[in-house]
């Protein structure tokens, strides 16, 4: 009766630090996909910005309006 008992102790904290892992890994993910949209959210704003006060744009901002067009 006891060895079941601990077996299934080991089971379950087995199962729960796998569940950790796994939402651990979750959000890691989703921190990398947050930065960069925030980041092609940045430059979208800095390249409307500067089309809006008549202000030239770089050569990496030209072509992000080509490809976001």
């Amino acid at each position: 009766m006891f060895k079941n008992k601990v077996k299934g102790e080991i089971k379950m904290l087995i199962t729960n630090e796998m569940l950790l892992f796994f939402l651990i890994t979750i959000l890691f993910i989703n921190q990398i996909i947050i930065i960069l949209e925030k980041e092609r959210l940045g430059n979208r704003i800095t390249a409307i910005l500067k089309i809006i006060h008549k202000k030239p744009l770089t050569k990496k901002e030209t072509e992000y309006i080509r490809k976001s067009r």
